[in-house]
């Protein structure tokens, strides 16, 4: 389905765009905290911990993450579909973007601080104590 209203198909995303369900927490957030939500989502995007310009400008920031999302992972909606999933259900349009950049490890989650790419977590070597 390609059109305006091709965003509530799934059309490449790995959750439909209703779905904000099955994560309670980040539908509670999305729908009474948006802009916190927003401003986490583009921080974590930026390798930041929060993009508070994102939090100020929300709906021109919730389109921004739907972009780089359709750009970055090549999901079959249209630029129409996507203002309109934008302008019907910011808060859906969000939650599912998020979910997507967390499946596809891009972001660690809408709470926590992301990692940068390439840096794990390895445990420290132990030194071994010195003789005297």
């Amino acid at each position: 389905m390609s059109g305006p209203f091709d965003f509530l198909g799934k059309n490449g995303y790995h959750q439909g765009f209703c779905s904000c369900f099955l994560d309670p927490l980040c539908c509670i957030c999305s729908c009474f905290l948006p802009c916190c939500v927003v401003g986490n989502v583009q921080g974590q995007i930026d390798n930041h911990a929060f993009n508070l310009w994102s939090c100020l400008c929300m709906p021109l920031s919730i389109y921004r993450i739907r972009n780089y999302v359709r750009q970055t992972y090549g999901i079959g909606e249209s630029e129409n579909g996507a203002m309109c999933g934008v302008g019907c259900c910011p808060c859906c349009a969000i939650v599912q973007d998020a979910h997507e950049l967390k499946h596809r490890k891009r972001i660690s989650g809408l709470f926590s601080k992301k990692e940068k790419h390439g840096e794990e977590h390895q445990p420290k070597e132990e030194q071994e104590p010195q003789k005297v």
